[in-house]
């Protein structure tokens, strides 16, 4: 027998800014999702709770979840809920605005919840909500990424959440998930990977390796949620522009492709990115564009991923009556996935045609600048999948070769201790050119959806600026036959510069590690 499962991630960050009209078309696309649907079980991650400005707009998160709960759909149908909200922006050390709703249907009589404290399970009853730091709740597993495993950042709202279930007798691991944003195009479109890029792949890599060193048994996971995953920048703009002249501002924060008859057909800058058929070439045709869609390729032996056959989940216009538009401020990019291990592969009943959807959920209706994405699977009953190649579940925590762990004191008593990465991050792939030293001594990072800053180190081996004697670039520096009047300038040109290949150690068949 299959559960009926929905997943679905949301980041909800520009909802709660507007509670009046964002917020209630939001709840109306849920609840109409649940309606078609009819779930047994359904757990909903959302990124960013209570919007950019939480101190005040945290306040319309707990009449969020009343609604939610108290909405036809979800009593007559569902009896149970466990809802944990992270929502206590006075902790900023371990603030990370993550919120996990479960629902379960009445129809779904064996549906346990993980103790990560007691090490068992035990049934769920009622609706529990739980909100604030979430350190004292055993069920749940959250971390914030220290500073001090991505000194390149700024402190941020970024780590993942973390819960176990048991439905019918299968184990899953369903795993909430914010990883880094792009900060400023100029620096985003400059390289391949980007500096960005490589942030959110050393974050996502050691959370995957943490899962499966920690003193845990290793079960099939689910991880959603907002990956901040971007679209090769750099190539994509070198497609765009391949028979166009750039105009680069001398001041370094825009840059301007024209046609022949000089007119702008692609415009970047540090918040902007311009383009003159912008609806038509991002939402028409996305085959071009996923072919640019690179960020997970590192993963794909330990992670899977649906095909994607929907638009790009971000930026959408936050203005209700332009909602299946999207902003000119970023490249879109599918920034909100739902991806799992190979072993989850196994516990997905898949005999028939359309077992599986996986699709945008609220594509003609304002749901904030990030389209929520859905996941609806059949979850086999009793499943309990062989995790690695010795035809056994891998050894938890211990077993030789595995990431070494940065001890901590043990949990107390029904306390959940908030975890910490350890062990030392892969190294930084990216070289930094003149450009990016530029940008990086002036520049701000600003998210749609986030007031956070951002902070690039700078190579002690970088050369030292040339001196300009005391004059004055002009206003354009223009480019012609294709080549730069100044090296400033070589990284527009999108000259490619891309990495070596990293040694890979060998992976077992769960995809864990």
């Amino acid at each position: 027998m299959a559960t009926e499962v929905l997943l679905l991630t949301a980041n909800v960050g520009s909802i709660f800014e507007d509670p009046h009209h964002m917020l209630k078309i939001w709840i109306d696309e849920f609840l109409k999702l649940i309606r078609e649907r009819r779930p047994e079980f359904v757990a909903l991650h959302c990124q960013e709770v209570g919007g950019k400005n939480y101190e005040t707009s945290m306040q319309h998160v707990d009449s969020f979840v009343r609604d939610v709960l108290a909405s036809p759909e979800i009593d007559s149908q569902f009896d149970r809920a466990v809802i944990l909200l992270d929502k206590d922006f006075n902790r900023a050390a371990s603030f990370t605005a993550l919120g996990n709703l479960y629902l379960i249907s009445r129809r779904l009589q064996q549906a346990d919840l993980w103790d990560w404290a007691a090490e068992r399970y035990r049934p769920v009853e009622g609706h529990e909500v739980h909100t604030g730091d979430l350190a004292a709740i055993s069920e749940a597993d959250k971390d914030k990424f220290p500073q001090e495993y991505f000194p390149n950042c700024k402190w941020s709202r970024k780590g993942y959440l973390r819960t176990r279930w048991r439905i019918r007798g299968t184990e899953i691991d369903l795993v909430n998930i914010h990883l880094f944003h792009d900060a400023c195009n100029m620096i985003a479109i400059e390289t391949s990977p980007s500096p960005y890029s490589e942030n959110r792949r050393r974050a996502l890599q050691h959370t995957l390796d943490r899962f499966h060193a920690d003193r845990h048994s290793n079960v099939p996971f689910f991880i959603f949620g907002d990956f901040n995953f971007r679209v090769n920048a750099h190539g994509v703009v070198k497609h765009l522009t391949k028979d166009l002249k750039p105009l680069a501002k001398a001041d370094l924060e825009m840059v301007e492709f024209h046609d022949d008859s000089e007119t702008v057909v692609l415009r970047v800058g540090k918040k902007e990115f311009f383009h003159s058929t912008h609806q038509d070439t991002f939402l028409q045709d996305i085959s071009w564009l996923l072919s640019f869609d690179q960020e997970l390729d590192e993963f794909r032996d330990r992670l899977h991923e649906f095909p994607i056959e929907f638009p790009p989940s971000y930026p959408f216009e936050e203005n209700v009556d332009r909602s299946e538009y999207l902003m000119k401020t970023r490249c879109p990019s599918w920034c909100d996935r739902i991806l799992m291990s190979k072993s989850a592969l196994q516990v997905i009943h898949q005999d028939g045609h359309g077992d599986v959807t996986y699709g945008m959920v609220g594509r003609e209706r304002c749901m904030g600048d990030h389209k929520p994405i859905m996941l609806r699977l059949p979850l086999r009953a009793e499943c309990r999948p062989v995790c690695c190649a010795l035809g056994r579940p891998c050894p938890p925590y211990g077993r030789a070769g595995s990431l070494p762990l940065r001890p901590g004191p043990p949990a107390a008593a029904g306390r959940r201790r908030v975890s910490s990465l350890g062990g030392e991050p892969p190294p930084l792939r990216h070289k930094q050119s003149r450009l990016r030293l530029e940008l990086s001594a002036r520049l701000h990072s600003h998210h749609s959806s986030s007031d956070e800053d951002w902070f690039e180190e700078v190579d002690a081996e970088e050369p030292p600026e040339p001196e300009t004697n005391g004059q004055t670039a002009p206003a354009d520096t223009a480019v012609s036959n294709g080549a730069p009047v100044t090296d400033l300038l070589e990284p527009v040109q999108m000259v490619a510069q891309r990495a070596a290949p990293r040694r890979r150690r060998p992976r077992c068949q769960c995809g864990l590690v």
